[in-house]
Formats: structure tokens, C-alpha cells, sequence
């Protein structure tokens, strides 16, 4: 948690340097800040997770290889991994005869990096409409997109790959794709 906290303060810190460079930005920083002290981590315990979580279970369904067995997206706490953000249950479908483990061991690491793609779509998609002018870079929307479509992105981005503990995506995807 003292973790999440700390990346979440260093991107509130970085996005209201980057966008207080001109006056009248300076004034929407201040009429937003709602937004970035309780718009940011609502988004990211709800949305944020729905997203990250329901990319691994995307990825799992369409895999002939995989069952998807269980979605939680919400925090809960696993046994052997403590508390989580959320999770999912994938059954593999083909096991390893010597090993007893998943023998699709590609396909392990496509569903661990799922949440990777998802978010940088959701980054280029919100930079593209900002910096072509699709929506107003100075307007309500342009401050969700740069908050939830760029900022919540590049959080879940960095989290994971910041803090690869042990079964993290990073972890996992090292693990499945033979990462040394």
C-alpha cells in the first residue's frame, strides 16, 4: 500500500509540473485539484483494475489453451501472495507430462502482459486525441483523458514493473517467455 501510495504521489507530483508551465494552466490546475487528489485513486481502485484485470481474462479466453476459472477485480488477499489489486483463475488446459505444469508456456506470458498492450492503447489513444486537438486539451475531457487515459495508464505501467515482486506480471512474464 506504502508502495501505491508513494508512485501515486510522484505522478500527481510530475503531471502538475508538466501541465503548470503556463499561466492559465495554472488556473485549471487549481479549479481541478479535486480531480487529481480523489479522481485518481477512485479511477484506479475501480476502473483501473476492471481494465488491468480484464485485459489478463480477455487474453485468457481467447487462448484455445486456457479456461478462465475465476475474475476478481477488486482487492482481496490470496494465500500464498498476500493482498492483491486483483486477480484472475486460468486453467491450462494442456500440462507438461514430466513437469505436471502448463506446457503452453507462450501463452502464460501473452496473458501476464496483456495489461502492457491494454495500457498503451489507452496512452497513445489519449495523447493522440489531446495533441491532434479531437478534444480540448484544457477542457473537463481533456483533463479525464490526461488523468485517466494517459496518467492512470502510465501508473499501472510503471507500478508493475517498478515493484516486480515475486507472481507479478513482470515476474510472471519473465518466468513464461524464459527472461533470464
Amino acid at each position: 500500500m506504502k508502495k501505491m501510495l508513494v508512485t501515486l504521489a510522484v505522478l500527481m507530483l510530475t503531471t502538475s509540473v508538466a501541465r503548470a508551465n503556463e499561466a492559465a494552466e495554472r488556473e485549471s490546475l487549481r479549479k481541478n485539484r479535486l480531480w487529481y487528489v480523489a479522481g485518481m485513486p477512485l479511477y484506479l481502485v475501480t476502473v483501473g483494475i476492471l481494465a488491468h484485470e480484464g485485459s489478463h481474462a480477455l487474453a485468457t479466453i481467447l487462448d484455445d489453451d486456457f479456461d478462465l476459472t475465476g475474475f476478481r477485480p477488486y482487492p482481496h488477499r490470496l494465500d500464498d501472495q498476500g493482498w492483491v489489486g486483483g486477480s484472475i483463475d486460468a486453467r491450462c488446459k494442456t500440462l507438461d507430462e514430466q513437469t505436471f505444469r502448463c506446457a503452453d508456456r507462450t501463452g502464460l506470458g501473452v496473458i501476464a502482459s496483456a495489461p502492457y498492450i491494454t495500457d498503451t492503447v489507452f496512452f497513445v489513444t489519449a495523447d493522440l486525441l489531446l495533441s491532434t486537438g479531437a478534444v480540448n486539451p484544457d477542457s473537463k475531457a481533456g483533463l479525464a483523458l490526461y488523468l485517466f487515459g494517459m496518467g492512470a495508464s502510465w501508473y499501472d505501467f510503471a507500478r508493475n514493473l517498478i515493484w516486480a515482486v515475486e507472481w507479478s506480471d513482470p515476474d510472471q512474464m519473465a518466468r513464461n517467455f524464459e527472461i533470464p
